[in-house]
């Protein structure tokens, strides 16, 4: 036995059509649908015929037919194309239908100038797939098409037909003075032409345009025919002046009306694609998923003129939802913002469970749908393939969507789930490299570390024993071994540091003091701890006859200049030249030192300052680096706002300067 949420391999799919009576149809093939546990399709084929000659009270049957199907389960499509059969059976071919509901009126079959019935056509073409008629009654032809007119002309409007009242009444006046001055009254019937026209452009649905079509008729038989002030007919061919004056004014007004129509719809549907493509690079322009879920929120309610809420995943299911409206005209000049969350009269628990449903299950909820439709909105996942990003939900208490406005909508939150997919990624991306760079620095601190202080500790072992062991080594001998042990001692002791400094800086446990300081007393500090080796070069420091002032932590720019200077010590011969300048410019202050050694090649001037990068150069004392007085280097000025960088020394040599802000000078007199 199948289970109850198990699909079988049956799919239904209904014909849509704007007849009111296309529901009944639509919840036959739905019971069906339930029925066999299959999937269910609804299908509209829109064709040229259709687009010339709907009224907005056709669609918006259309529409409301289409919402009634969703609300149903089914999966809503359109195709378009002028050989309807054709395009119901491929359709159905292609999407794999196994039976098609239509509906069929008794009268249908008994047409006398129309063409085949579309149920048989639609059998004919879609062979090998079962074809259910559903039988429906009609209206009667008056009723029906009296009923659309009265749908199609909107609501009662004074000021309609007051504009309706004043143009007919101006026609009529023209009339009146056309007559006086004997004119013939066929030169009066374009005026009434005229002013239909006019009517059916200014006024909000057919019903004026159609019924001034029929009262100028009227008016222009009780005032210009004979017998004047009576709506006798004497001579019989007025009535051909009327039949004609009639169907030109239903004509004129039809047309007037259809291309309104037409321009209203072309005009929000430009608008609409317009936010669509404008979607896209909204999103590029920002970076987090709140920030995407707001520029989204953005757009839909610029599009749909509604409140829009969205939800957002947090740590225990969705977050408290934010809430965006559209103020203002709609116009470019229109801003949206966010308005904070909104509290428990706005949305109650049926819209929280609602939008907690949607998420979870992926799939739209609440208002207009068969889940929690006692909520206020409409609630769509923010998905992409089997994964959502969190829930949008549309007001919906004013009307339904039309279906291409919810396909538009469908289309941005795809565009936002994809933003967050990318963001998701690069955070993941980000945080992928962070890991594979905090194991490589783990990788080179223990290959350093293996290969580079068991050097300097095996030689302060070895000398140790020699120490301990040897009681007639020679007093010279044993100096030598005791300044060994030393240089040794303190080598380490520099390398923990700078790997202790860098690391704390990295991580921003480093608690800076910064002050202002003078930078050559600054610089005369850091000489004084220099490496020892430095008295076999020559040191030059040039500061000027300005004052230097910067705010910083002393500590860290004496450690700062002091490894810069031993730098240059170790990778140049004695007697080399290392010279320390100091300046001042464009608000800040600036330090190089500089050698005269071997220099560096251009190909590692990229990677000095990175951790245990120790490069091809060979040292002057024959030890190796564990490549971290540079980083340490680099990791001081970002703290101080600063920057470091590096160039060759002309003809020869390297030079490395770094800048910190400059700190004003306030000298007071006493």
């Amino acid at each position: 036995m199948r289970g109850a949420n198990e699909m079988s391999d049956e799919h239904i799919l209904v014909c849509l059509s704007t007849s009111p009576t296309n529901k009944k149809v639509i919840e036959s093939a739905a019971r069906m649908a339930a029925s066999h546990s299959a999937a269910f399709s609804a299908l509209f084929v829109e064709s040229t015929a259709f687009r010339r000659k709907a009224s907005e009270a056709m669609i918006e049957q259309l529409n409301e037919n289409r919402s009634f199907a969703l609300r149903k389960g089914a999966q809503v499509e359109t195709v378009y194309g002028d050989n309807i059969p054709f395009q119901i059976a491929e359709y159905a071919k292609l999407s794999g239908a196994t039976m098609i509901i239509m509906g069929k009126s008794p009268e249908e079959s008994f047409s006398l100038f129309r063409h085949e019935p579309l149920t048989d056509q639609v059998f004919a073409a879609a062979t090998g797939i079962d074809l259910y008629v559903v039988p429906i009654k009609l209206h009667s032809s008056v009723s029906y098409h009296l009923r659309w007119m009265l749908r199609d002309s909107g609501s009662f409007r004074w000021r309609d037909l007051l504009l309706t009242a004043v143009l007919l009444t101006a026609a009529t006046i023209v009339g009146i003075l056309f007559t006086n001055a004997h004119m013939s009254d066929s030169n009066i019937i374009p005026f009434y032409i005229l002013a239909v026209l006019i009517i059916s452009v200014v006024t909000s649905g057919p019903l004026y345009g159609g019924g001034a079509s029929v009262l100028s008729v009227f008016i222009f038989n009780y005032f210009f025919t004979a017998p004047r002030f009576s709506l006798l007919v004497i001579d019989s061919a007025y009535l051909i002046t009327f039949a004609v004056m009639l169907a030109a004014s239903l004509l004129t007004g039809s047309l007037a009306s259809r291309l309104k129509s037409y321009a209203k719809h072309a005009a929000q549907n430009s608008y609409r694609s317009q936010i669509l493509l404008e979607t896209s690079q909204v999103l590029q322009q920002v970076s987090g998923t709140d920030a995407i879920a707001a520029a989204t929120a953005n757009q839909i309610s610029k599009l749909t003129d509604r409140t829009v809420v969205v939800y957002l995943p947090g740590a225990d299911g969705l977050r408290e939802p934010q809430i965006y409206s559209a103020t203002g005209a709609p116009d470019s000049a229109r801003t949206y913002s966010a308005t904070g969350a909104p509290d428990s009269s706005c949305f109650g628990q049926t819209d929280r469970e609602a939008a907690e449903w949607a998420w979870q299950n992926r799939k739209q909820a609440g208002a207009g749908t068969d889940t929690f439709p006692d909520a206020r909105m409409l609630y769509l996942a923010i998905r992409i393939r089997d994964h959502a990003y969190g829930v949008v939900g549309i007001d919906e208490s004013r009307r339904d969507m039309d279906p291409f406005l919810l396909s538009l909508l469908l289309s941005i939150l795809g565009e936002c789930a994809l933003a967050m997919e990318n963001e998701k990624n690069e955070r993941e991306k980000e945080g992928a490299a962070e890991a594979a760079h905090t194991q490589k620095l783990r990788a080179d601190l223990l290959r350093s570390i293996s290969h580079d202080l068991r050097t300097p500790l095996t030689s302060i072992y070895g000398d140790a024993s020699v120490l301990l062991s040897d009681e007639n080594l020679e007093e010279e001998k044993r100096q030598q071994l005791y300044q060994d042990i030393c240089d040794d001692s303190m080598w380490l002791i520099d390398v923990v540091q700078n790997l202790l400094s860098v690391t704390r800086l990295e991580d921003g446990k480093m608690e800076l003091n910064r002050q202002a300081e003078l930078m050559d007393e600054v610089i005369e500090e850091a000489l004084k701890h220099i490496d020892r080796n430095s008295s076999t070069h020559h040191i030059f420091v040039d500061t000027g006859d300005d004052i230097l002032m910067a705010k910083m932590d002393a500590r860290l720019m004496v450690q700062l200049i002091v490894n810069l200077v031993n730098n240059a010590i170790k990778y140049t011969q004695p007697d080399s030249d290392i010279r320390i300048h100091a300046w001042k410019a464009d608000g800040k202050i600036y330090v190089s030192v500089s050698d005269n050694g071997p220099g560096i090649a251009d190909d590692q001037k990229a990677h000095v300052f990175e951790m245990f990068y120790t490069g091809t150069n060979r040292i002057a004392d024959s030890r190796r680096s564990l490549g971290l007085g540079l980083a340490l280097c680099r990791s001081i000025i970002r703290v101080h706002d600063g920057d470091i960088t590096v160039m060759d020394n002309k003809p020869h040599g390297t030079v490395f300067t770094f800048s910190l802000p400059a700190e004003e000078v306030n000298i007071r007199n006493e």
